[in-house]
């Protein structure tokens, strides 16, 4: 009977062996770009700065973006732009799943900003 509930569920997706939710990454972001386009707004990280290690991934896909209709896409350009315009580092935490990306970021290069922080 356990054997018969427990190959149901498995077909059923519930005890699937890969996660439900996309994965995240968290990194810290030496900001190279910040540009707004009409739909949503994109942040470069480029070269380590000293005392941050930038993560290999960061090299194959260093553009992070939101689209406007995200709701606290406002709230993460004005850390983004303030960060820039005072050279700080921020801690970018993004979707790893390229599916999610906002429209106009490419799958190759590109992944959705989720939240972001900066340390006074």
């Amino acid at each position: 009977m356990i054997r018969r509930l427990l190959a149901a569920l498995l077909i059923a997706g519930i005890l699937s062996p890969t996660p439900v939710f996309a994965a995240e990454q968290a990194f810290d972001c030496a900001i190279e770009l910040l540009r707004a386009n009409a739909d949503r707004f994109f942040v470069r990280c480029g070269a380590a700065r000293p005392g941050i290690d930038v993560p290999g991934f960061v090299r194959e896909i260093p553009y992070y973006s939101a689209a406007y209709t995200q709701p606290n896409a406002r709230y993460v350009f004005d850390i983004l732009r303030d960060a820039l315009a005072d050279r700080k580092t921020v801690r970018l935490i993004v979707e790893d799943d390229a599916g999610d990306n906002p429209p106009g970021c490419s799958r190759k290069n590109c992944r959705r900003i989720i939240a972001v922080s900066i340390s006074p």
